[in-house]
């Protein structure tokens, strides 16, 4: 596994992608903010599986805000 990269361009790009907006509409109606002080959502999203031993077995870099594994995809690499 390579080691664990980070996103902190900044460039807003995954919340741009229109297969991201219905995730962003979802939080918005539920009270949630785009910008929080302090804070920025302009990042890329990671998953990482760990295993019990600590050891990154998986990563999936997403290419925009709702990118994501599914839970299927998620059991069959915890299998």
């Amino acid at each position: 596994m390579r080691p664990l990269e980070t996103n902190s361009s900044g460039s807003g790009a995954g919340t741009v992608d229109p297969r991201a907006w219905s995730v962003i509409a979802r939080g918005r109606r539920a009270g949630g903010k785009v910008f929080v002080k302090g804070d920025s959502v302009n990042g890329l999203p990671a998953d990482f599986l760990v295993g019990p031993d600590g050891v990154q077995r998986a990563a999936k870099y997403g290419r925009h805000a709702s990118d994501h594994w599914s839970v299927d995809e998620l059991l069959a690499l915890a299998g």
